[in-house]
């Protein structure tokens, strides 16, 4: 009994079957809270890299994530999706965790080349926006995911991370110039990117 339970409420295998039921949609928004990371976390099933091939995503043209993609589970569920929507071509994540939140983790770099290795990704993503409650990037590995997709997507014409601006922005313009650096001196797989780094007063919600 206690096993079957357990079955019911597993979250890795419920999102898994929630998503396989969004073959036709064109927009999706998913928001994975912190307290769902720590539950699925302590699932036994894991998340698969990708969706059965008869469950892709393959209406999905825009992505939009409200979630801490440095955790390792939410990173496997981000990479799914990647890899379960060959045609997607918009993609945002929205981060409202701040760098010195306890909620913030980090992830080894090569995550991302060891589960996404994606259609969508290389052919056909065009714009991604990343959207960070924090400009603050010091000791956080927020950027390798970034990174990561300037050198993949080659169908890429713009990838911008925009951050809340502070009220001690100042304390912050050397760490910003050197990301930005970073980014810029990034090869990339679509020559022409635009790959930017702006203050909003207001982040969407999410």
């Amino acid at each position: 009994m206690q096993k079957r339970e357990h079955k019911k409420t597993d979250e890795a295998t419920n999102i898994m079957t929630f998503l396989s039921g969004l073959g036709c949609a064109k927009e999706l928004f998913l928001n994975l809270s912190y307290e769902f990371a720590k539950v699925l976390s302590k699932t036994s099933n894991s998340v698969p890299m990708s969706l059965p091939k008869k469950c892709y995503l393959r209406g999905l043209r825009k992505l939009s994530l409200g979630l801490n993609h440095n955790d390792r589970g939410l990173a496997k569920v981000v990479s799914c999706l990647l890899n379960s929507s060959p045609n997607l071509s918009d993609l945002e994540i929205h981060d409202p965790y701040n760098y010195d939140d306890r909620r913030v983790s980090s992830l080894a770099p090569e995550f991302w080349e060891e589960h996404v290795s994606t259609e969508c990704v290389q052919n056909h993503l065009s714009n991604i926006t990343f959207y960070r409650a924090s400009e603050s990037f010091q000791d956080c590995p927020y950027i390798v995911f970034s990174k990561f997709l300037v050198m993949r997507a080659r169908a890429l014409k713009r990838m911008s991370i925009k951050y809340q601006r502070s009220k001690d922005h100042h304390l912050y313009a050397d760490e910003l110039e050197t990301v930005r650096g970073e980014l810029q001196q990034c090869p990339r797989a679509s020559p022409g990117a635009l790959v930017e780094i702006s203050a909003v007063d207001r982040l969407p919600w999410y």
